[in-house]
């Protein structure tokens, strides 16, 4: 698009006009210090005459400057010019993602995955530097030699958020790649960009985003319905990479995938597995009556077998329980208790000799019976008393006596049958964690009252997410290990970054506020 251009900057000579919409004009330019090829996009005189969205704009470049990705436009400054505001970034030659599948159509599963792989990569890079995109689309992914990735237009967005210029409320987002949650009204988020990048993986298997029409409809579908299954859309695309896709694509940000990371590595798995993998089927087949009613004589074979094996461990419960029982009751028994003297009547306290008893876990319970009760009456009542008619003469009932083992001897009335009680031992500490053969163990507590995503890189990777006040273990290879911790949204605590290493066949404990670096967000 060669037009005559009447713009002219101190720093920059602008060459070509490269697009333009009621937002910004994008120039190809050239850089007079050293010639070297820039893109210049510039704002519109009505918005750059906003002195608050001025500073916004010229805050977010400087920010995004100090974003240097492989996969990532590299932004250089931000300046103003009498009434014209404009964003230099770097020149790259490679065509759009869009004017690609518009041209080739719809891409092979493996080529998806590693196109996403560097978008992932890309996009989680920025996520650790708390920036997010907010408008991922195929206009601003760029494809060069050999399929390599270029994302442009990062803190672009955030610069421009808000803005009612146009007659939609959000002039810088794309029906077609905007998630749910922000389409009920919340901001670019860390998730929003990976549902995105789900969009972008669905087009690129099927040539199409899920939903299409006008806006309104579309932005009402990204809320409210479930996307087509790619498989069913084409049935050379395998099961297993729609389902991973479709997870990414879920409603629900618990349901999707944490990180790009975690993503690209499912995508990974998916796409390699083999052709021959058990998928569903696509056209009815007429079932065989023979092999229903062999399949149904397997089904019953097998419930019975396992109703048989439930009965026998039941049995075999219950047995271990009754011989316990019974070693509990032999055990009580042979508790030694010396033979009581007999009853006086004129006193009712006699001695118990626990001598000889050394188990710490049997204590007596000893129950005066009636014939004490009297006895006891007889010598703590008065011997003449005078009840008015109509009521009863008072009683006195004495508590049980208990003896533990650390008395020597207790006083006690008389017995006719002491009742012995025994209390169970406490209970035995926790066995500790089994490590792996080869392994060693990663034990990380979260001690926050929020979410925790653990993203793990060294000679094994792992993501997780860890709810308040619980912990997870992770069995790991030998080897040096950089920990990144971070919540799901990216907000209310800052990110760490934890260095450790991880020994064979030893234990390491970690947690959110022990050995950490504070990332530079």
């Amino acid at each position: 698009m060669k037009t005559s251009i009447d713009l002219q900057l101190e720093a920059y000579t602008l060459v070509e006009e490269l697009s333009q919409n009621e937002i910004m004009t994008v120039y190809r330019a050239e850089r007079q210090t050293d010639g070297a090829p820039v893109i210049v996009k510039v704002l519109s005189p009505l918005l750059a005459a906003d002195e608050f969205l001025a500073r916004r704009f010229k805050l977010a470049a400087q920010q995004m400057s100090k974003l240097e990705h492989p996969n990532i436009v590299r932004s250089y400054e931000a300046g103003q010019e009498g009434e014209w505001l404009y964003w230099v970034q770097d020149f790259v030659r490679a065509t759009p993602l869009a004017q690609v599948l518009h041209t080739e159509g719809s891409f092979a599963p493996q080529r998806m995955q590693f196109i996403a792989r560097q978008l992932a990569s890309a996009l989680d890079y920025a996520h650790q530097k708390s920036y997010t995109h907010g408008n991922l689309s195929a206009d601003c992914i760029f494809l060069g030699p050999d399929d390599r990735v270029w994302l442009a237009d990062f803190g672009l967005t955030q610069a421009l958020f808000g803005l009612n210029v146009l007659k939609q409320n959000d002039t810088m987002s794309q029906p077609e790649t905007m998630a749910p949650e922000r389409v009920h009204g919340q901001g670019p988020s860390r998730h929003s960009d990976l549902y995105a990048l789900g969009i972008l993986c669905y087009q690129m298997l099927a040539g199409k985003p899920p939903f299409s029409g006008s806006p309104s409809a579309v932005l009402h579908a990204q809320a409210y319905q479930q996307p087509r299954p790619l498989y069913r859309l084409n049935p050379g695309i395998p099961v297993a990479v729609s389902e991973v896709i479709g997870r990414m694509l879920s409603k629900g940000l618990e349901l999707r995938y944490n990180t790009g990371a975690e993503f690209a590595r499912a995508l990974s798995v998916a796409c390699s597995l083999p052709k021959n993998f058990p998928t569903h089927g696509f056209e009815p087949v007429q079932p065989n009556p023979a092999q229903v009613l062999k399949r149904w004589l397997s089904y019953a074979f097998s419930a019975g077998l396992v109703i048989l094996l439930i009965a026998a461990a039941l049995v075999w419960v219950g047995y271990q329980w009754g011989l316990s029982q019974r070693v509990k009751a032999g055990q009580v028994a042979a508790a030694p208790v010396t033979a009581l003297p007999a009853a006086s009547p004129t006193s009712t306290r006699q001695l118990i000799s626990l001598s000889e008893l050394e188990d710490d876990s049997l204590t007596l319970v000893v129950t005066p019976t009636p014939t004490v009760l009297r006895a006891h009456l007889a010598d703590t009542l008065p011997t003449a008393t005078h009840t008015p008619i109509g009521q009863r003469p008072p009683t006195a009932t004495p508590a049980p006596v208990i003896i533990t083992p650390t008395s020597p001897v207790a006083p006690t009335s008389a017995l006719s049958e002491p009742v012995v009680v025994v209390q169970p031992a406490a209970m035995g500490q926790a066995p500790p964690p089994v490590i792996p053969a080869g392994m060693g163990l990663l034990v990380f507590h979260n001690p926050t009252g929020y979410d925790l995503v653990i993203d793990l890189t060294g000679p094994t990777s792992a993501s997780q997410l860890i709810p308040p006040y619980k912990q997870h273990e992770f069995a790991l290879a030998p080897g040096r290990y950089q920990c990144m911790v971070h919540t799901p949204t990216g907000q209310g605590l800052d990110s760490r970054v934890l260095n450790f290493d991880i020994v064979e066949g030893q234990m390491a404990q970690k947690d959110y506020y022990t050995d950490y670096d504070l990332a530079q967000w």
